[in-house]
């Protein structure tokens, strides 16, 4: 199997080098969801075969990883939708969404009603459009306005791609009972506006997380100084022993 890495569309070489092409801010807080997804997928050989297997999937010769894949908007002018993690490979696409302290984000028709202009409704039309591509019919706006919109871009990235299968996937690394249901939920409901004969499969993959002592000295340093994190975090990272995940829960939606 050969692992083919990228970061949004510049080819790269390997994980060290993964690490120096995103925003220093990623790794400002080591509760970033951005660390954790990284430890994961740290090496590629063992965790692609890993993560495919939960999904009843197999990786081909080549699997393409594109480490915050951009899917520009459709319609209007905007920001594109930047998905953590979207793995290529035999006929398949799967869009990983790392998900760790964050809380739910603001809702379709929340974000709708902070402009007046038609822009924002335009931008929406695109998504929604290219979430007709799996679906076979184009969702209404009132059918998504309670869902996260967070959710219905990335959703909609992940059908972007002329691929056989479509996979949409929450990895969840505090999966708390809370949290997976909160999760699962806007899935569901998605799931629900999509139909029964949609071609995007969507599922949730819980983790645990094993941290080190430097791990944890880090956290609470943050969490009472709020200094960065960055040249520790990332040191720890190349070197493998910050943090140790491994999946424990797949839900298939």
């Amino acid at each position: 199997m050969e692992i083919v890495w990228s970061y949004g569309k510049h080819g790269i070489d390997g994980f060290d080098e993964l690490l120096e092409q995103y925003r220093t801010v990623e790794f400002e807080s080591p509760r970033r969801s951005t660390i954790p997804l990284l430890a994961y997928w740290r090496e590629p050989q063992v965790r692609v075969a890993e993560f495919l297997d939960e999904l009843g999937a197999a990786p081909g010769d080549e699997v393409r990883l594109s480490f915050e894949h951009d899917v520009p908007v459709q319609q209007g002018r905007g920001k594109a939708s930047f998905t953590d993690l979207m793995i290529e490979t035999g006929g398949i696409s799967v869009a990983v969404e790392g998900k760790y302290t964050e809380s739910r984000y603001e809702s379709v028709g929340i974000w709708l009603s902070k402009s007046t202009s038609r822009n924002r409704s335009d931008v929406l039309s695109g998504w929604l459009g290219l979430l007709g591509e799996c679906a076979g019919h184009v969702p209404s706006v009132d059918s998504v306005s309670g869902l996260p919109y967070q959710l219905i871009h990335r959703a909609a990235a992940a059908c972007y791609l002329e691929v056989d299968v479509h996979w949409l996937v929450y990895q969840i690394f505090d999966s708390i009972p809370e949290k997976m249901d909160m999760y699962l939920n806007d899935l569901r409901g998605l799931a629900e506006v999509l139909g029964s004969a949609s071609e995007l499969h969507m599922g949730l993959v819980g983790c645990s997380i094993e941290s080190s002592d430097r791990y944890d000295e880090l956290v609470a340093r943050w969490e009472s100084e709020r200094r960065t994190a960055r040249t520790p975090v990332m040191d720890g990272l190349r070197a493998g022993h910050l943090l140790s995940v491994a999946v424990n829960q797949v839900i298939a939606v």
